[in-house]
């Protein structure tokens, strides 16, 4: 099992170097992805727990996509309502841009 995480993590960083990710968030999302799949295709009973390798490189694309979403929803920047009016459909924004 060993070697195929460590397969899935030569893939990620293949795709995507990530140099602002640290080495501990590459490797739980590799391994709640890995989960995921041994759950998903009933293989959590066995003694290896193994993948099959033609889903390294899924699970690799899986896991680039997990890390650059939670990138995006951490840096997801939007203005605060200052003004609503309910009959005339009116939204108003601030200028001063909020972080969430």
């Amino acid at each position: 099992m060993e070697n195929t995480l460590a397969k899935i993590k030569e893939y990620v960083l293949l795709l995507d170097p990530l140099p602002e990710e640290s080495e501990n968030i590459i490797e739980f999302v590799i391994a709640e992805i890995v989960d995921r799949v041994l759950a998903y295709t009933n293989r959590e009973q066995l003694a290896e727990n193994a993948i099959p390798r033609e889903l390294e490189r899924v699970v690799a694309q899986t896991v680039l996509r997990v890390i650059r979403n939670n990138k995006q929803a951490l840096s997801a920047e939007t203005g605060a309502i200052t003004k609503v009016k309910d009959h005339n459909q009116e939204v108003t924004f601030s200028t001063q841009v909020q972080n969430f």
